[in-house]
């Protein structure tokens, strides 16, 4: 199979010792054939998703450059295609450790509050990865979602922000823009994701996303 184990022969307590495992070493290590085969099924079936992806992912970083600005300091977005996340930065107040942890506190209890569900990571931030079929609809819809919750954030624990004088535009990595709304792309809706045209998404609503970034 494309995806396979291996045998140890040796070294086991040397792992055991070190407080490892081989069961760690990829999502199925010592699956069943069943396991190993569904795995190969969507190996063969990632690559028809890909320019989805692609799409996606560039629509998410439009949405995480604006949050990083929005947040005027207090959360730095990145990553890429369909897993993005957001880490409070060390700016201002927020590198005090009690302030910290209250932010993010504050930010989990909004995130419940607005219906919105980012995997919270222990490094202090959350990570945002939508599912490889979702709408481009729903992806500017958790953005909104999150830049409610950040607002919230803020006001609650009084961040005044810590950005004068720098340029958003280099720290965030926010990606240029190019924009055709005249020419639909047909070939995009299939998967929900073309942005031309309005069948999927508001394009006032994407358009905020995208402006306030430049």
């Amino acid at each position: 199979y494309p995806i396979a184990g291996a045998i140890l022969k040796q070294g086991r307590d040397k792992l055991c010792q070190a407080g490892c495992s081989v069961m760690q070493s990829h999502t199925y290590a010592g699956s069943s054939v069943r396991a190993l085969m569904t795995a190969t099924e969507v190996l063969k079936e990632m690559p028809k998703w890909l320019a989805h992806i692609t799409k996606l992912g560039e629509e998410m970083g439009h949405i995480c450059g604006f949050l990083s600005k929005v947040s005027e300091g207090m959360i730095m977005c990145h990553g890429q295609g369909l897993m993005w996340g957001g880490l409070f930065t060390n700016n201002g107040e927020i590198v005090n450790p009690e302030y910290r942890a209250r932010a993010l506190k504050t930010f989990r209890k909004h995130c419940e509050e607005v219906g919105v569900l980012p995997y919270i990571v222990p490094a202090g931030g959350f990570m945002v990865t939508p599912m490889v079929d979702v709408d481009v609809g729903t992806v500017y819809e958790i953005g909104s979602r999150l830049e409610k919750v950040i607002l919230r954030t803020m006001d609650e624990i009084g961040w005044k922000g810590g950005l004068e004088g720098e340029s958003k535009q280099e720290l965030y990595d926010i990606p240029e823009v190019v924009e055709d709304l005249k020419k639909c792309q047909p070939d995009l809706h299939s998967t929900k994701s073309c942005t031309s045209c309005n069948s999927f998404v508001c394009p006032d609503v994407r358009m905020r996303f995208i402006r306030y970034n430049f």
